[in-house]
């Protein structure tokens, strides 16, 4: 009998073990979030368009996030030299203040990038993305992207000019 008070001991601990476990998730649900996309332009004005972005990023706590940025430079907007370029990629690292509405968020991502009367494919690089954004619709809301493995730039780093949202939106919460 003496066995069978140890296996039901040892039964009830894993079940309060995954009971505690399984209450884990609800616990993390308390995250902050960034989101939105839209149009960025240099100016608070809205002219000339800079890019178009979009984003859904959950901030953890301790310098942890996850989600997914994207960033087209040139495509439909204007970007002289190319006919295309853009980044997009997973966030894994990053810090936000839904008091303050500004977040701040880095990953690994791709860069698509096709110069002006190139010939042959798109090129890609893998390249390292950071983001500063604080929220805010047309000229209040800004996003600010370096990216690093820039293989056309020397150094590898292209730090752009902040930029305003001229339509769209920026939330963080």
């Amino acid at each position: 009998m003496a066995s069978w008070a140890r296996i039901a001991v040892l039964v009830l601990g894993v079940v309060l073990a995954a009971a505690g476990l399984a209450s884990a998730p609800a616990a993390a649900a308390n995250f902050t979030q960034a989101g939105g996309g839209g149009t960025g332009s240099w100016t608070p004005a809205g002219t000339p368009p800079a890019s178009q972005f979009g984003m859904g990023i959950r901030f953890h706590g301790a310098g942890v996030a996850d989600g997914h940025f994207e960033c087209l430079m040139a495509g439909s907007s204007a970007f002289p030299g190319f006919q295309f370029m853009g980044v997009e990629g997973r966030a894994t690292a990053g810090t936000a203040s839904a008091t303050a509405g500004t977040a701040s968020f880095s990953g690994t991502g791709t860069l698509l990038y096709h110069f002006d009367g190139a010939a042959g494919p798109t090129q890609k690089a893998t390249v390292q993305f950071s983001v500063t954004v604080t929220e805010g619709g047309p000229g209040v809301g800004t996003l600010q992207l370096t990216v690093t493995g820039v293989p056309f730039v020397p150094g590898g780093v292209a730090a752009f000019p902040p930029e305003w949202v001229s339509s769209g939106q920026i939330t963080i919460h």
